[in-house]
């Protein structure tokens, strides 16, 4: 993992709290606690998504999808970008004060093992935030990677956690590929402040 994660690691039970955790600490870091923060994930992330958007208030119910934002995937699996590019612009587009986004990607869904292209994903939002806004994107990008990061202790795998290089957390799962005892997640953050606010 990137330097930047070194002593701000956690261990969560699973995946599922460590997804909370991030939008937590993601809701912690906005500068304007007033205003709701919007989840975007893959139509492929795991359900545990979708849970933490309820437990911390932002659905009411699975179906609530006013401020959770599902992304259709690429055949691989993958978030495609050209929907997530509409996606975000909607939510951006002719906003003075934008809402606060948090992004979960994922390293290896559950039902394809895809992985979204994390860089690709912060670049695109970064370009439509300078352009209505003139900054770069300031949202938090949260990757799992519970299922596919195990496999980064081999040198030959690395790749799988190629979004780590510009992720806000990431979280994998030694209960998966590392005969490590259920529960146990691993749990970094950049921000360690915004972590320790939010809880």
């Amino acid at each position: 993992l990137p330097e930047a994660f070194e002593g701000n690691g956690v261990i969560q039970g699973t995946a599922s709290e460590a997804t909370l955790i991030a939008l937590l600490a993601a809701r912690a870091r906005d500068e304007t606690p007033d205003r709701p923060i919007h989840l975007v994930t893959s139509t492929q992330a795991h359900s545990s998504v979708m849970k933490a958007a309820m437990i911390a208030g932002l659905a009411r119910t699975p179906e609530d999808t006013s401020r959770v934002h599902f992304i259709e995937p690429n055949p691989n699996g993958s978030m495609n970008l050209d929907d997530l590019r509409v996606r975000a612009a909607a939510l951006l587009d002719g906003a003075p004060n934008p809402p606060p986004i948090m992004v979960s990607a994922t390293a290896g869904t559950t039902g394809t093992g895809g992985i979204d292209d994390a860089a690709e994903i912060r670049a695109v939002l970064d370009d439509l935030h300078r352009a209505h806004n003139g900054a770069p994107w300031p949202g938090w990008l949260h990757l799992d990677a519970a299922w596919a990061g195990a496999a980064a202790v081999c040198e030959e795998h690395r790749a799988a956690l190629a979004g780590a290089s510009v992720a806000d957390s990431v979280c994998i799962n030694p209960h998966k590929w590392l005969l490590t005892n259920f529960d146990c997640d691993l749990f970094w953050v950049r921000d360690r402040d915004a972590l320790v606010r939010a809880l």
